[in-house]
């Protein structure tokens, strides 16, 4: 019985060790994009978070045949009258969970694209006192092929998350799972010490 008790104390000691690693250290969302006005093609999206560095890792939109990459502008984004909780990546992440709360309800997306010009994606909030749309993060893309008209869209977007990263719950329940299945096989070897 005595045995028992070192090899307990290592398992709860092992399992408090591994709490703070049984949280997800990368996650990644798809984003969903509901065109409220404008006729561009409805826009696809995901982005990658690492909850520990506060940044985004990746943040990507594809509008048609055309990819904007937001992670720059998502880690230091535009800071505008007391909207996002903080001016930096972890606001925005914050922004982007709560369904824009603390700006005036509802995260917003606009796409800007000019056949043979250019083109640009941004999301953001309403922007009441002004009653127009106030960026948080902006990316430029391509220019849209073919001639044409100069098209604009914009709409409200929400998320889904999709996985955290598995590596961290695997790693931690293999250290409890081979701690265990030592102690067991201990003091099944040893069972005159018991």
């Amino acid at each position: 019985m005595t045995r028992l008790l070192p090899i307990t104390a290592l398992l709860l000691s092992l399992g408090a060790l591994s709490l703070p690693t049984l949280q997800a250290d990368v996650v990644t969302y798809d984003v969903d994009f509901t065109t409220t006005v404008g006729g561009a093609p409805n826009p696809t999206g995901s982005f990658t978070y690492d909850t520990v560095a506060q940044q985004f890792d990746s943040f990507t939109v594809d509008v048609g045949s055309l990819d904007f990459d937001l992670k720059s502008s998502a880690n230091s984004p535009y800071a505008f009258a007391g909207c996002l909780p903080s001016t930096d990546a972890a606001g925005v992440y914050s922004f982007l969970q709560s369904d824009g709360a603390g700006c005036q309800a509802g995260n917003r997306w606009s796409v800007f694209l000019e056949p043979g010009v250019g083109s640009s994606f941004s999301f953001g909030a309403p922007d009441t006192p002004n009653t127009g749309f106030a960026p948080i993060a902006s990316a430029n893309g391509g220019a849209p092929a073919g001639g044409g008209p100069v098209t604009f869209s914009q709409g409200v977007l929400s998320l889904d998350l999709v996985t955290p990263e598995p590596g961290t719950f695997v790693l931690s329940g293999g250290l409890l799972f081979f701690a265990f299945l030592f102690g067991r096989r201990r003091a099944a070897v040893r069972p005159s010490e018991l």
